[in-house]
């Protein structure tokens, strides 16, 4: 079995660091719910005037944890799941003459089980694929905007593979839970040069 680690890349600095460690290879966790853990601890200790948005990939979409999230200031913008099942409640108003919304075919209110939650339907100019990003964000923000921040997600896997190739993070150190997270603390520090910061992620 592998080590599986979460890094995160600041979305405000573009600053890689060490997040939480799913598995040292010994024993089989997931990965959302070691993240969801993380979070919850966090949110213990958090400032309640302290925002956090976390982009990431569909497999962190539980509409009823991340409504509860609110209260802690957390938020998300991830892919809607294809098999999504919900229901349209209203659209929201948005600019379409605005630049930063080039691309934005729709912005929406949608509910499942109850929870409500903003979609966007974009489609990208360039190839004229369309994706449909799911937030939790208020529906002030602009859609253009949301759309912006998970394709800047999409930058991050550059600054992952220099950790892969460039640093040799192919092996652990052992299966030892203090080494392997100082190991981890080690690898965002070398990834931290100024020609090394390409992208976005979370807190």
């Amino acid at each position: 079995m592998r080590q599986n680690r979460i890094y995160a890349l600041n979305l405000r600095s573009g600053l890689l660091r060490f997040l939480c460690l799913v598995t040292n290879g010994t024993q089989r966790h997931q990965e959302i719910p070691v993240l969801r853990d993380h979070i919850e601890k966090q949110n213990k200790g958090n400032n309640s005037s302290q925002k956090h948005l976390y982009v990431y990939d569909k497999a962190v979409t539980d509409f009823v944890w991340w409504d509860r999230q609110e209260r802690h200031a957390n938020y998300m913008i991830s892919m809607l799941k294809e098999n999504s099942i919900a229901t349209l409640v209203e659209s929201i108003p948005f600019d379409s003459q605005h630049e930063i919304n080039t691309g934005v075919e729709a912005y929406s209110v949608y509910e499942n089980k109850g929870i409500k939650f903003n979609v966007v339907d974009y489609r990208d100019p360039e190839t004229g694929k369309l994706h449909r990003f799911v937030t939790t964000l208020p529906m002030t923000i602009n859609p253009g905007t949301i759309a912006m921040l998970y394709f800047k997600r999409w930058t991050i896997e550059k600054t992952f593979n220099n950790t892969k190739s460039n640093f040799k993070e192919t092996k652990a150190w052992s299966s030892n839970t203090r080494s392997l997270e100082n190991q981890m603390r080690l690898t965002a520090r070398r990834a931290m040069l100024p020609h090394e910061i390409p992208g976005l992620l979370s807190p």
